[in-house]
């Protein structure tokens, strides 16, 4: 299929167009509503290599598609990684482990990444106006935010997924 974003829609339209009508095939479930760095508690586990420990702040959870936790546990990760597309890839190793994607999920995945992002970013800006002494925070998703958009567009769908799970498939969970 064509890229949804590489056509004249805008993110907005494509979203519409493109994942709404897949909504209904999505796995469904309590979710925690907001995977971040801030919100995963890990532990060492030796050679480098640390485990989920624990998660914090529950005032998010919800009962959605599970598909959304999974797009904004890879979009927050990205934020502080030094090679932010490398990242989707050992979170969907993780993520399958445990519950595999269907195909219309595998489909979304590109899009539902980009929307947490947007939204960060946008949100970050407007409450900034609200509350200018909580600055660090609230552009937290700036810092790195709009250069890890701009490059997934610019490599579109089809090679973002591609890596994503190309990624996946060389991880084991075992290693």
């Amino acid at each position: 299929m064509e890229n949804p974003c590489r056509s004249d829609q805008s993110s907005h339209r494509a979203f519409k167009s493109y994942v709404l009508p897949k909504i209904g095939s999505f796995q469904k479930g309590i979710i925690h509503g907001d995977t971040n760095d801030k919100n995963i508690i890990v532990t060492p586990v030796g050679n480098g290599r640390h485990e989920v420990s624990g998660v914090l702040d529950f005032s998010s959870l919800m009962n959605d598609c599970y598909v959304f936790e999974l797009a904004a546990t890879i979009a927050y990760m990205m934020l502080e990684n030094p090679s932010p597309l490398d990242v989707g890839g050992a979170i969907l190793t993780g993520w399958e482990s445990i519950m595999v994607l269907n195909e219309d999920e595998r489909e979304c995945l590109y899009l539902l990444v980009l929307g947490p992002l947007c939204q960060s970013l946008v949100y970050g800006r407007e409450n900034l106006k609200k509350y200018p002494d909580n600055k660090d925070y609230l552009l937290v998703t700036a810092k790195n935010g709009t250069r890890i958009l701009t490059q997934m567009w610019e490599m579109g769908k089809k090679e973002v997924e591609r890596k994503w799970f190309t990624d996946a498939s060389t991880f084991s969970v075992n290693e």
